[in-house]
């Protein structure tokens, strides 16, 4: 709008922070990724003012405590077992700072360190498939944003990732679209904390805006319905209202989607209302050592009808004032997936540390080894040539076929959905009609 108000109470809102906070002191200098997504939210705003006059000594208080940012990030990046989204966040934080302040003391320095982090990450925090690897999905939407804002400055800055990283992110924005498939509400599992970067109009975990904004990030749509679209790539991409769209063209059927690499399966049939997606957790427990995000959920399942969930994964509910209910939220018992003697399947070592059971057996001859062979299926009767993947992982072996069944009868139709545990003689038949 250029209106200066608003330049104004950027400056105005920037002052008082610094004022109830100097550097080094109080919580909000405590944690290593809240000074990255602080440093991106200051630089993008800085940005949008860029140009409106403000008073010189208050630009020199901000532009120190903008090098005291990178300062003391650059200092201790995430290692170890916390090298996850928390390292990702950090990074990108001194890699946009320093790009678009390249007369920050090192800049050039810490610019090409943490491109090289940001490389190197992107492959670690995601599978080919594009699933995160700290079984999270709600961190996926966060580490996403990190991934995409550095690759828009990078190409801006005349020194684009390479052609790897962006296919792994475009990978990362495939996935999540396959989720939004079965329904605006997202079969979210393992942690979940709401985090984000920037909002940008299309609120927290907007399943319609992700494949709008990859089709002007990856496809070169110049029409988004996406709001992000706009604000990341400029008056180049034109706002496009959804009812655009030919509202004739059919909703085409779901079809499932096998993501072997990350270890989740959608078994899905039907269009619109008649949707049925089924979400089955077949990954490892987490990510690294402690598995810090990851819950016991091995063979879980959410179930999606008509775009709305039916059983739901137990979400997180709290990370450190009740420790209690944050181990029952994680605990095996708490989600849709077979739980024996009410033993959790892997040891709760802390509020983010996780690690498996021993699961060491005795040699066994095969006719025992197909006794506890556990097999999930989606399926009907008059399917004659199922498709099946095998998986072998860290949690169990299993075996996934996905059939959908389309009823020839005039008078009736109707799909089925049928999960089975061979060895729990667990089972649950879902048959809708119409």
């Amino acid at each position: 709008t250029r209106d200066p108000r608003y330049a104004d109470a950027v400056w105005r809102i920037l002052d008082s922070w610094l004022d109830a906070n100097p550097f080094g002191y109080g919580m909000n200098w405590k944690n290593p990724l809240e000074l990255g997504v602080r440093l991106i939210n200051w630089i993008w705003a800085l940005d949008l003012v860029r140009g409106h006059p403000c008073d010189e000594a208050l630009w020199q208080r901000v532009h120190q405590a903008l090098y005291q940012h990178v300062w003391d990030l650059s200092r201790k990046f995430s290692q170890g077992s916390s090298a996850n989204n928390h390292l990702v966040g950090e990074a990108a934080g001194v890699f946009i700072a320093t790009v678009w302040l390249p007369d920050l003391p090192d800049a050039v320095r810490l610019r090409q360190q943490t491109r090289q982090i940001l490389i190197d990450e992107i492959d670690r925090q995601f599978h080919v498939d594009g699933g995160t690897r700290e079984q999270a999905l709600g961190y996926q939407f966060f580490s996403v944003q990190f991934f995409t804002l550095c690759a828009l400055l990078a190409e801006r800055s005349g020194q684009p990732m390479p052609q790897g990283y962006m296919t792994r992110l475009q990978a990362g924005y495939d996935y999540l679209s396959a989720f939004g498939e079965g329904g605006a509400e997202l079969p979210f599992y393992g942690d979940k904390d709401d985090g984000y970067v920037l909002e940008l109009g299309d609120g927290l975990h907007n399943v319609q805006a992700i494949p709008a904004l990859a089709s002007v990030l990856f496809a070169g749509s110049r029409a988004s319905t996406s709001e992000s679209g706009y604000w990341l790539c400029g008056a180049a991409v034109l706002p496009a209202e959804p009812d655009d769209a030919d509202s004739a063209t059919p909703v085409p059927a779901l079809v499932s989607r096998a993501f072997r690499d990350a270890g989740h399966y959608l078994l899905q049939c039907g269009a619109a209302e008649d949707r049925i997606s089924i979400q089955v957790d077949c990954a490892p427990l987490g990510y690294g050592s402690i598995a810090a995000h990851g819950h016991a959920d091995a063979l879980a399942f959410t179930l999606r009808m008509g775009g709305l969930l039916m059983l739901v994964d137990p979400g997180t509910y709290d990370y450190f004032t009740h420790p209690q209910w944050r181990d029952a939220f994680r605990h095996t018992r708490s989600h849709n997936t077979v739980c024996v003697d009410d033993t959790n399947q892997s040891q709760l070592l802390g509020a983010f540390a996780s690690n498996t059971v021993d699961q060491t057996l005795n040699d066994i001859d095969e006719e025992q080894e197909k006794e506890l062979q556990t097999a999930l299926k989606a399926s009907n009767d008059k399917q004659k040539t199922p498709t099946t993947a095998e998986i072998e992982n860290t949690k169990s072996s299993v075996e996934i076929s996905s059939i959908v069944e389309e009823s020839v009868d005039s008078e009736a139709s109707f799909a089925k959905v049928s999960l089975s545990d061979s060895r729990n003689q667990l089972k649950l038949k879902i048959l809708v009609t119409n």
